[in-house]
This record gives structure tokens, C-alpha cells and sequence, in this order.
């Protein structure tokens, strides 16, 4: 059985506050790329992992046991109280690790979903999420991965419909882990306030996304100032309508206004300027 595991791109992030715990509360509208990893599975006595792909070797240092899918598959079946269920699961890797674009988190999703059909449990999408919600903070909206408007820590979410866009993602090739970049936010770098974006047509969201940011873009640029040089060139691409910061970066994406215009500012950036770069659209 094969599962898609698309790339998470947060067209904005707002911080609106901090719970007693740490947590921080935000607001953010993600929207899936038609480019991502790919993951088999099929059923096997025990419970392994094989990756490949052009970005294996990037997480070829992560044991198997703190790997997020072989975590989704021990969760899952503890949840079902069966810890003889096993499977063999094989990670085709094209998602750049510690970029923002939520491979992890994704792989994750689709390990739940794909191991939830190959044991036959039949688990609701809703028993998935609060299982995902403990993986990570990313892990429920990436098990809907669609068009999504993110509240609280991750775990309120709500579908909505976005008009299908164009995008260059693009990744400076230095990984930038979310910690750092939560601890280097300043107070009065949260947005402290909710968006309304409109999705009627693609000219109408980005109209309403330059109204908006990622209030993690600030943090992560002073971690890694390689980002606003890679923001700036994605902007100077022919045909670029918005270039952001994704997530907690390092990754960076825009919106284009044609495909072809989309392909040519991804070969540009890599042929010309040395980043990672793929053009691909929204799912």
C-alpha cells in the first residue's frame, strides 16, 4: 500500500498569545503542495523502516526509533492495545528535513492513515488527530492535508476552499530547528491578532496575505540571515505575486502567477543561485 506525504506550507503564522504551559497559541492558514515524500508499507512480523530518496541522507543520523514514522506505527498500535502488529515501511525522502515544510510531520500523518487501512482498524479521522496531536503540533492538520485554517497549538482546525496556486519552494540547505526560533521570538513580534483572508480567487488571497506574515520569519532571519537573501531573490523571480518564510524555516516559498513562470524562477534559483528549489501547485 503507498500513501503521499505532500510538503505543509503556512501561507501566514500569527502568534496570539502563550498558554501557562509554553504552548504558544496561533493562527495560520496551510495549504498542501502537490510535491512531497512517498511512503509503502505492507505487512511484516516485525516493525521496520527504509528510506531513500534524493533527501535520505539527511536524516540517514535519526535512529529508527526516534524517527516519526516508526513513533506514528508504536503509537497506533499501542492505541489499539496490539503490539504484534508490524510492518514493513519504506520512505521515499524529497522533503528537505528541518525546512518549515512539515516532512515529518507529514510522513507521520501518512504513516497513520496508511497503517490504519493496512490493519484493518478503522480508526475515525477524529481518534487520528488527538493520536497525531502527540507526535507533534503539525502532525492533525497534516492528516488532512488540505487547504486548513490552523488555531490554537495545532489541534483547531478548520477546512476551508483556496483557490489553486502556483509555488516555487526553495530551501537555503541549512536545517533550522523550531526551538531556537520559538525561543528567539520577542513579545512584540506576535501578530496578537486574528486574519480574515479572503479565497474567492488567487489575485483575492494574495491581496489579503500581504495584509498578513509569519511572525516566526523575524526570529529565524536573525538565527540564519541566508533566509532574507533567499526571501529577496524569490521575489525578484518574473511572475512572483508573494515570497514568505514557511513554518519555522529555513525554507521559503512563493506564489507565481502562470506555471511556467513557477518552473522557470525554480530553475533560476537553482541553476543560478545554488538553493534546492522545485515549482509545483497546491493540492
Amino acid at each position: 500500500m503507498r500513501a503521499s506525504a505532500p510538503a505543509k506550507i503556512n501561507l501566514f503564522l500569527h502568534i496570539l498569545g502563550r498558554r501557562p504551559n509554553g504552548y504558544h497559541e496561533m493562527q495560520s492558514l496551510v495549504v498542501f503542495a502537490a510535491f512531497g515524500d512517498e511512503i509503502e508499507a505492507e505487512r511484516a512480523e516485525d516493525l521496520t523502516l527504509t528510506v531513500t530518496g534524493s533527501r535520505a541522507l539527511a536524516i540517514s543520523g535519526v535512529a529508527s526509533d526516534d524517527n516519526l514514522i516508526i513513533r506514528a506505527a508504536k503509537l497506533l498500535r499501542e492505541h489499539v492495545g496490539n503490539p504484534a502488529l508490524g510492518a514493513r515501511i519504506r520512505l521515499r525522502k524529497e522533503i528537505p528535513a528541518g525546512a518549515g515544510l512539515g516532512g515529518g510531520s507529514s510522513d507521520a500523518a501518512a504513516t497513520l492513515k496508511l497503517l490504519n487501512t493496512l490493519w484493518n482498524l478503522n480508526l475515525p479521522l477524529a481518534k487520528l488527530e488527538k493520536i497525531g496531536l502527540s507526535l507533534g503540533a503539525d502532525v492533525p492538520v497534516c492528516l488532512r492535508a488540505g487547504a486548513t485554517l490552523v488555531g490554537g497549538i495545532g489541534e483547531q482546525l478548520e477546512t476551508c476552499t483556496v483557490p489553486s496556486l502556483w509555488l516555487v519552494l526553495a530551501f537555503t540547505g541549512r536545517e533550522m530547528p523550531t526551538a531556537p526560533v520559538f525561543k528567539e521570538l520577542k513579545r512584540e513580534e506576535w501578530s496578537g491578532a486574528k486574519a480574515s483572508p479572503l479565497f474567492q480567487s488567487a489575485d483575492a488571497l494574495v491581496l489579503d496575505l500581504r495584509a498578513t506574515r509569519n511572525d516566526l520569519e523575524a526570529p529565524a532571519l536573525r538565527l540564519q540571515p541566508r533566509i532574507s537573501a533567499l526571501i529577496t531573490e524569490i521575489r525578484h523571480q518574473p511572475g512572483c505575486m508573494l515570497a514568505r518564510m514557511s513554518g519555522s524555516g529555513s525554507a521559503c516559498f512563493g506564489i507565481f502567477a502562470s506555471e511556467i513562470e513557477a518552473f522557470q524562477a525554480a530553475d533560476n534559483l537553482s541553476r543560478h543561485h545554488g538553493y534546492w528549489a522545485v515549482a509545483t501547485r497546491t493540492v
